[in-house]
């Protein structure tokens, strides 16, 4: 690239990998690479663009690529994370956020990754350590409080769970799949009014939300409505709502 300098090289394919133009952005990442092989910041996007496209054994090595380049910086490491758990990898994951929040105590992504990755392993008491440390960093997130209360829930602690929902939704009134899964604690716990109600809130912000609808109709039902769990019953979801069981939405 004689007539420019890296950096500039680096501008021009960032305005291409915000804009979606990915071919374009790892086009002139790979130039800069053909220079400087041991570029942070290509090798560090360039994993970006792998994890975008579902190539996470490509994300895995650009990621390890760049630690073995600067390992102190965190973002690597949450990054490698957030791959190595694409592909199943969680494990090697868990130890990839760990390092990252060691790094950054402060680093709320790691800790809600790190929850994440622990909630699929089953390991649901240090899944919610790992939320609420995120959580003392960033109070007012909607998603990490979502999470909390799946992981909550998973732990059979539902009054908890319905706090978290609830705070999720009073951060962001229109996350139909929190208000979704706040009907499921409700319903689980036998407080089917309430249930309803949510049900009926996630379906009102997601007309086309197939899964609450099917909620909604088995809880009508349920609690002896059966005309109004029919009209719940719309065509199009009549197959979702034949089982009378909760179904949950996850991340």
């Amino acid at each position: 690239m004689p007539t420019v300098t890296v950096q500039q090289a680096l501008a021009l394919a960032l305005q291409h990998h915000r804009a979606g133009r990915l071919a374009e952005a790892e086009a002139i990442y790979r130039q800069v690479l053909a220079q400087e092989p041991n570029h942070a910041d290509a090798l560090h996007l360039l994993g970006a663009i792998a994890r975008q496209v579902g190539r996470h054994d490509l994300a895995v090595d650009f990621a390890r690529r760049v630690i073995a380049v600067n390992p102190t910086v965190p973002d690597y490491h949450n990054a490698l994370g957030i791959s190595l758990a694409g592909q199943g990898e969680l494990d090697a994951a868990i130890a990839a956020y760990r390092r990252a929040a060691g790094l950054k105590p402060d680093y709320v992504e790691a800790h809600n990754n790190l929850g994440n990755a622990l909630r699929d392993k089953g390991e649901f008491d240090e899944a919610i350590v790992a939320y609420r440390r995120a959580l003392d960093v960033k109070p007012d997130s909607a998603e990490v409080n979502y999470n909390l209360g799946n992981a909550l829930k998973d732990n059979g602690e539902i009054e908890e769970a319905v706090v978290a929902y609830r705070r999720a939704i009073e951060l962001k009134p229109d996350f139909a799949v929190a208000h979704n899964n706040l009907g499921g604690v409700l319903r689980n716990a036998g407080r089917r009014d309430e249930a309803i109600a949510a049900y009926a809130r996630a379906v009102q912000l997601r007309p086309d939300y197939a899964v609450a609808f099917g909620n909604l109709g088995n809880t009508l039902k349920e609690s002896g409505r059966i005309a109004e769990a029919t009209a719940a019953r719309r065509p199009n979801f009549r197959r979702m709502t034949r089982k009378r069981t909760t179904t949950w939405e996850m991340r």
